[in-house]
């Protein structure tokens, strides 16, 4: 079999111009490419050129999960980075209260690099939602075939270090067995990070529950432990305006689930959520050794109520 050789493309053949070219292009096909680089399910474009005092912020853009919208800022240059690009992310992230600050160019000058891991480093020792990256852009083509983008993440946050501090300074209130809980999801999070691209570490906040993202603000999937009580459930956790339309699936979410404890509901005591779970009981959190078997039931049944959501999406969300 006769292998091609990649060969580089110098961008400015493909985006002659920033603002006109390359932003346009980045604002339409280009967000599909870097939301997966940077992990994000879903990310739409709010602004292009948006109004920022005298200056004009390249993209304005949207993340949204089910803890809500999140803003993320983007500058591009389609030249070496420089102190007038980085001046304009710090003021931009500013006046718009940004939450990802996302920093494009072909080439990275070194001391650019340390600014940004600095600037992660200041965000980590914070509680403030806030990170920074710091993304490479290059061009390929093989033969004669059309250029093909690539996106590299350089610097990004570092959500782990960030979670895992906050655990330590709130490891007095979280008690024996919220301690417990935490320490299971975070062996779960190492088990999937490198299976789900937007799996984000566990909050010390909230020790009994982890989510993960459906690209949607109206639903997510989460796991709830009991570590007393010992069961494991995850599901569909849903605003209660959907609840009637995942009623029409009862039936074949029943069997998808078929042998398990199933349950479709929408508590009273719930003002905002209905939920549909599944539940593994008679679980004894203290025996370590079985938490690997325990993450493979959670990642095989996250497969399948993320398979049917992403199925059924469009009608359900209506």
């Amino acid at each position: 079999m006769k292998l091609g050789q990649l060969i580089s493309v110098d961008i400015r053949e493909v985006w002659k111009h920033e603002e006109r070219d390359f932003n346009r292009w980045l604002a339409n096909e280009g967000m599909e490419l870097l939301a997966k680089e940077l992990g994000f399910e879903n990310m739409e474009v709010e602004r292009l050129e948006a109004n920022a005092g005298d200056f004009f912020v390249d993209i304005v853009a949207k993340v949204s999960d089910f803890e809500g919208e999140k803003t993320v800022i983007i500058e591009a240059q389609l030249s070496k980075t420089d102190h007038d690009h980085l001046g304009k992310l710090i003021t931009y992230s500013a006046l718009y209260s940004a939450n990802y600050l996302v920093w494009i160019t072909p080439e990275i000058r070194e001391e650019h690099r340390k600014a940004v891991d600095w600037l992660n480093n200041i965000a980590e020792s914070s509680d403030e939602d806030i990170g920074f990256f710091l993304v490479k852009i290059e061009v390929w083509r093989i033969g004669d075939s059309a250029p093909a983008p690539k996106f590299f993440i350089v610097s990004a946050p570092n959500d782990w270090a960030k979670t895992v501090k906050k655990g330590m300074r709130g490891s007095s209130t979280l008690g024996e067995k919220g301690a417990l809980a935490f320490e299971f999801f975070t062996g779960f999070y190492e088990y999937i990070s490198d299976k789900i691209r937007t799996a984000r570490p566990p909050k010390p906040s909230t020790p009994s529950f982890y989510e993960l993202r459906l690209g949607t603000s109206k639903a997510a999937v989460r796991i709830g432990v009991s570590v007393s009580s010992g069961y494991i459930r995850i599901g569909i956790v849903f605003t209660k305006d959907l609840f009637e339309r995942f009623k029409g699936y009862e039936e074949e979410l029943r069997k998808l689930f078929e042998g398990e404890e199933f349950v479709l509901e929408s508590p009273e005591n719930y003002k905002k959520y209905a939920y549909a779970d599944v539940f593994k009981r008679g679980v004894n959190f203290t025996k370590r050794e079985k938490w690997e078997s325990y993450y493979e039931w959670m990642y095989e049944n996250y497969k399948k109520l993320k398979g049917f959501f992403e199925e059924h999406k469009s009608e359900i969300l209506g």
